[in-house]
């Protein structure tokens, strides 16, 4: 058995978000107070996505702080992320994915759970980077974040996608929330090309604030490093996975150890804390 693991190259880690809105678009903020707003919260990185326009901040708030251009385009919701100059935001779901490779960038499926997109609708297109596993502002209006479901059904299919955590924030009077749901990317420096690398690669997790600090394959074993946690979940194929459970009152796992089975497809992993809030790994590919 094998297990193709994305989490292999070295670097540090770092904060960032990929899915927010300024006023460029439908954002209560302006470029430049979006980039003040994360950086305030000990994010390095930001790629504002405004609907149908790439934004750019006229200043950075500080060092250690960089942009990667972003748009969403609408049909349906789709995030370019790391692109090179403006897509026509009308085109195609197929045109819209091509595009955004065209241009080195990442496509990445929106909230499909919230805009009530199929698996097949998905499964069927080539060249997604990955989609929204879990989307904030989406949860917080109608409890649509969520789409593990959707995700672990196309990974059952074979289809090889990342899962993002964003805010998709707007900070705004309706909308005033962010740094709820973030990326951590490893790479091994900070800068637009790396972080894009990295993600593509699968180098990074969503979080709501627990964190993995590493995740390593020895032989047919998985063992997965975190803050501390009361619950450590190995999620794959249908019924295939295991629960592992701080045993003992007060106690909290901090390492946890799985061997996935040999038909498994792929192990995904949750580190959940004493908060109910999550951290979502990539899935590690299982060859039987």
């Amino acid at each position: 058995m094998q297990i193709e693991n994305p989490y292999t190259q070295a670097g540090d880690w770092y904060k960032g978000q990929i899915h927010c809105h300024t006023t460029m678009s439908d954002g209560g903020m302006t470029p430049d107070e979006v980039c003040k707003f994360y950086y305030d919260r000990d994010y390095k990185f930001v790629c504002l996505t405004d609907h149908g326009v790439v934004a750019y901040p006229d200043k950075l708030p500080g060092a250690g702080f960089i942009t990667i251009a972003g748009e969403e385009m609408s049909n349906p919701h789709m995030l370019a992320v790391g692109i090179g100059g403006l897509i026509y935001d009308k085109v195609s779901f197929e045109r819209q994915i091509s595009e955004t490779n065209i241009q080195g960038g990442l496509a990445i499926v929106a909230h499909p759970a919230w805009m009530g997109l199929t698996v097949e609708e998905i499964a069927e297109k080539e060249g997604l980077c990955g989609i929204e596993a879990y989307n904030f502002i989406c949860q917080a209006l109608n409890g649509k974040g969520q789409s593990l479901n959707i995700w672990d059904e196309l990974l059952m299919r074979g289809k090889k996608l990342w899962g993002f955590a964003v805010d998709d924030s707007h900070l705004n009077d309706s909308y005033p929330v962010g740094d709820q749901a973030w990326l951590m990317v490893r790479a091994p420096k900070l800068d637009d090309r790396a972080l894009v690398s990295a993600m593509r690669r699968g180098n990074f997790y969503g979080t709501q604030g627990p964190e993995i600090h590493d995740i390593t394959v020895k032989g047919e074993e998985i063992t997965v490093r975190c803050s501390p946690a009361d619950q450590i979940r190995f999620i794959g194929a249908a019924y295939h996975g295991q629960c592992v459970f701080a045993q003992l009152e007060n106690q909290q796992l901090t390492e946890a150890t799985y061997t996935p089975a040999k038909d498994s497809i792929y192990c995904r992993i949750e580190v959940m804390d004493e908060n109910q809030r999550v951290a979502w790994s990539n899935p590690l590919y299982v060859r039987g």
